[in-house]
């Protein structure tokens, strides 16, 4: 959400006249204090993880990762991490 979006949605919600200019300094700076949240997102736990024995090399599930540096790991999420949209390029 960007602050052209949020100061859109404060026009809509009758926050102040669309011919106040220059916006109220307040609304500048609640637009950037929600810009800044909208791009925190919270870092998603794994719920298991899929690991591959060194020894075999079947992959496995399990709810704990394996201790030892040689097995691979995956970590397994209910929804992808969210990634920052990066737009479309020409």
């Amino acid at each position: 959400m960007s602050r052209d979006d949020i100061i859109c949605m404060a026009h809509q919600a009758g926050l102040f006249d669309d011919d106040q200019e220059p916006l109220p300094e307040y609304l500048e700076h609640f637009a950037a204090l929600v810009a800044a949240a909208a791009l925190e997102q919270p870092e998603q736990e794994p719920v298991a993880y899929r690991f591959q024995s060194p020894a075999t090399e079947e992959w496995l599930l399990g709810l704990e990762p394996p201790v030892g540096s040689r097995w691979a790991i995956e970590p397994l999420y209910t929804n992808p991490p969210r990634r920052e949209w990066q737009g479309l390029t020409d």
